[in-house]
């Protein structure tokens, strides 16, 4: 890519489950760091999308010591954040992550950003076993679907996106994909890289100590096929991922199904 792409870490510091999360270490390095690492080699661009809540000044602490742009917008509403930070920086599109997924694919979020290029769509939606807590790529949108999104939030009964209610604010004339699955290991494996739990801690820290920040998304999981304690450290934790995803949507928008 000729011109580096923006992606957004989207990430504040209050976590009911795991508070300060971001700013855990995990072979040494903050989350924020390792991702931010993992992002520069590949020659993207990060910029930390953070709120403008008293309780995430710590972020910007971080985004200075590191020297990355930042953005600071709605507390609830991270679709109005992304949209106002692309329209900050002049942005026509950005790829988003989690600043909570430190071992996503750099290779799926480039093949993302190019498919989504490519197609000339809206929105090329994160793959459905990256979005259950596999973790791997994120999603890949343009600028002005974001200020179409943000205007549409405005209707819903809740501000509270921290799980979209994507149901409830695209259309079928929308241009939207979901990417395809990049399974790099058996499907009957199953893995979750998302930060939410103490023991999604002890499990990443683990694979930080011995790949560090630049891993490849292939070599971790193929040691995690070979080391079966490793996977049950927080292979519990799964069911609960997922029934807070749905409580989510189910208390704020009414969507009985997630």
């Amino acid at each position: 890519m000729s011109v580096p792409s923006p992606v957004f870490l989207t990430v504040r510091y209050t976590s009911a489950r795991l508070p300060g999360k971001c700013l855990r270490k995990i072979g040494g390095l903050s989350v924020l760091e390792h991702l931010i690492r993992r992002l520069q080699i590949t020659g993207l661009t990060p910029i930390i999308c953070t709120s403008t809540d008293l309780s995430d000044d710590i972020i910007i602490d971080e985004a200075n010591r590191l020297q990355v742009k930042y953005f600071r917008g709605s507390l609830l509403n991270k679709i109005q954040r992304w949209s106002d930070c692309a329209s900050k920086f002049g942005f026509s599109y950005a790829h988003i992550l989690d600043a909570d997924d430190p071992f996503f694919d750099t290779e799926e979020v480039i093949e993302s950003i190019a498919q989504f290029q490519n197609l000339g769509i809206d929105l090329l939606k994160t793959s459905k076993r990256s979005d259950s807590g596999f973790a791997s790529v994120g999603m890949s949108i343009s600028a002005d679907f974001l200020s179409v999104l943000a205007m549409r939030t405005k209707k819903l009964a809740s501000s509270d996106l921290d799980v979209i209610p994507w149901a409830l604010i695209t259309s079928n004339l929308d241009k939207i994909r979901i990417k395809s699955d990049n399974v790099l290991i058996n499907q009957e494996i199953e893995l979750r890289l998302t930060l939410d739990y103490p023991e999604d801690l002890d499990l990443l820290d683990i694979l930080a100590k011995k790949f560090g920040p630049l891993g490849k998304r292939i070599d971790i999981e193929n040691y995690l096929v070979d080391n079966v304690e490793l996977r049950k450290l927080n292979a519990h934790r799964t069911s609960d991922f997922l029934k807070n995803k749905s409580l989510s949507l189910e208390e704020n928008f009414g969507i009985t199904r997630y």
